[in-house]
């Protein structure tokens, strides 16, 4: 077994190379040209974790061939690669007995592990600050989830990776009414309620290994994805034109967003005072029929070009 893991191991970290490599380069041409394909949150989160989801859709597919021919008794591809690496389960190939095998396949996961842990210590500093503000923030009422913080500044942010609560600021609530205070609330509750924080510190580590160009490109579209989905649901609690003006008010009074918040740049926020005042009712969900399309071709691949692909290029690593 030690032998298929060091095949896969090595597998894998090549595939997720290519894969960076193509998202790195034809992303930002593919942002410009077609940007239907990488709007919408669900979209970009594709195209930001497909350096990881690839690699292994395509990994279980090139174990089919091996698997299908022993279990069935028919075409066993593993009588034809018994001298060499190759990617078989039940019949797994030898270990290499050499550290260059290992080296290749750890470099690609070594390299990522370097750039990700260097993001997560620059985010350290920011987290212990927003913790500081927590703990000199008290509750909103009876309400221990919305904490309040005695500043003039106008902020309203959620924060917490498991255990997430609302945080806004003395002057912000001074500045709203009843009704827009509890749009807000509603707002900030709905990250909370989805994990956003928990999920949009996952999509900088990830994006932190692409070239910024195309990060910025996912992050602003996850960002805007996250954005209109909270004020969805505010919607539903408290109305479309509330939300949006209320929006529009907070916008005015220059609402900073230290974490996941109410975040308003220009350009964002004229796509959500559109999606709101749209006449139609919430974006329809449509069928991914692209994506599963895109699944089954990397399938395809996987159990076919790339198996064949991958046992070469292991052999000649190797010899």
């Amino acid at each position: 077994m030690a032998g298929l893991i060091e095949t896969m191991a090595l597998a894998g970290g090549m595939v997720g190379v290519w894969v960076w490599a193509a998202v790195a380069v034809m992303l930002p041409a593919l942002a410009t040209r077609r940007p239907a394909l990488v709007r919408g949150a669900a979209s970009a989160r594709l195209w930001l974790y497909a350096p990881l989801w690839v690699p292994a859709l395509m990994l279980g597919a090139a174990l089919l061939p091996g698997i299908v021919g022993s279990v069935t008794g028919h075409g066993d591809h593993c009588l034809e690669h018994v001298t060499h690496h190759h990617l078989c389960l039940i019949h797994p190939p030898h270990v290499a007995h050499t550290w260059s095998l290992w080296g290749l396949a750890l470099l690609p996961w070594l390299g990522a592990s370097v750039m990700v842990g260097r993001h997560l210590g620059a985010l350290k500093g920011a987290l212990a600050s927003t913790r500081t503000l927590v703990g000199v923030s008290r509750a909103l009422g009876d309400d221990s989830k919305v904490r309040v913080v005695e500043t003039g500044e106008a902020v309203a942010f959620s924060v917490g990776l498991l255990r997430p609560v609302v945080v806004v600021s003395r002057g912000l609530v001074e500045a709203l009414s009843e009704a827009e205070l509890r749009v807000v609330l509603a707002h900030e509750r709905a990250h909370c309620a989805r994990r956003d924080t928990l999920w949009a510190l996952a999509d900088q580590c990830v994006a932190w290994l692409l070239p910024a160009r195309a990060r910025q490109v996912l992050l602003d579209a996850i960002e805007l994805g996250r954005e209109q989905a909270c004020d969805a649901r505010a919607a539903n609690e408290e109305g479309r034109v509330q939300v949006a003006a209320t929006l529009l008010k907070v916008a005015r009074l220059k609402l900073a967003t230290p974490a996941v918040g109410l975040s308003l740049g220009a350009s964002s926020l004229e796509l959500r005072v559109e999606r709101l005042l749209a006449q139609n009712e919430p974006a329809r969900q449509t069928h991914p029929v692209g994506v599963w399309l895109a699944v089954l071709v990397i399938m395809g691949l996987g159990a076919g070009p790339f198996h064949g692909l991958m046992e070469r290029v292991i052999a000649l690593a190797l010899h």
